[in-house]
C-alpha cells in the first residue's frame, strides 16, 4: 500500500513509532557509553589515584614521624625513646602503605622506580614486620 493511500492518523502512528524507535536506539547507546566511562573512571581511580595516595602517606608519614620527631628531639622537646617509638611507629605505617602500593598494578617505568628502595636493608627489614 503506498503511503498516499494511508489515512493521515495511520501515518501519523508510523512517524511516531519511527521516533520512538530511533530514541530508545540512542538511549541504549548513551547508556552503553556511560557504562565504558565508568569503566574508564574506575581504572583510573584505582590504578593511578589510590596508589599516588598510598605515595603521599608515606611521605606524610617521613615528615610527621621521622623530620618532626628528630627536630623535636634535638631541641629538647622529646625524649629519645620517645622519639625512636615515633620513628618505628612511622616505619611501621610506612610499609603497610608501601606494601599496598608495590600490590597495585604499576607501570614499567614505576617497577623500575620501586626495585632501587625493594632492596634496601632497611625496607626490606620493615616490610617482613
Amino acid at each position: 500500500m503506498k503511503s498516499r493511500h494511508m489515512k493521515i492518523s495511520t501515518l501519523l502512528t508510523i512517524g511516531f513509532a519511527g521516533l520512538l524507535v530511533l530514541v530508545a536506539l540512542m538511549a541504549g547507546f548513551g547508556l552503553l557509553q556511560v557504562s565504558k566511562t565508568n569503566q574508564s573512571t574506575d581504572a583510573i581511580y584505582n590504578g593511578r589515584v589510590i596508589p599516588l595516595q598510598h605515595l603521599s602517606a608515606i611521605g606524610d608519614i617521613y615528615t610527621i614521624n621521622v623530620m618532626d620527631g628528630a627536630n623535636k628531639m634535638s631541641v629538647g622537646n622529646l625524649d629519645g625513646a620517645s622519639a625512636l617509638k615515633l620513628f618505628d611507629q612511622g616505619v611501621q605505617d610506612a610499609s603497610v602503605h608501601w606494601k599496598a602500593y608495590t600490590g597495585a598494578q604499576l607501570t614499567e617505568e614505576e617497577k623500575s622506580l620501586v626495585v632501587p628502595f625493594a632492596s634496601a636493608p632497611a625496607l626490606k627489614t620493615a616490610m617482613m614486620q
